[in-house]
């Protein structure tokens, strides 16, 4: 196991695929980290709507 840590940055157009590529590159033990989970609050009764 290597200690050495990657950092890939993605970014494109939406529904380009960065988000699957991100999990992709990421496999099992890496992190995906998204800026819209970072806008995304839950309002109400539904959690798919932007705050």
């Amino acid at each position: 196991m290597s200690s050495r840590k990657i950092v890939y940055l993605m970014r494109g157009l939406p529904s380009s695929g960065k988000s699957h590529m991100a999990r992709k590159l990421a496999g099992d033990n890496g992190l995906v980290c998204e800026t819209d989970t970072y806008f995304h609050a839950h309002v109400g009764e539904d959690p798919e709507r932007y705050d």
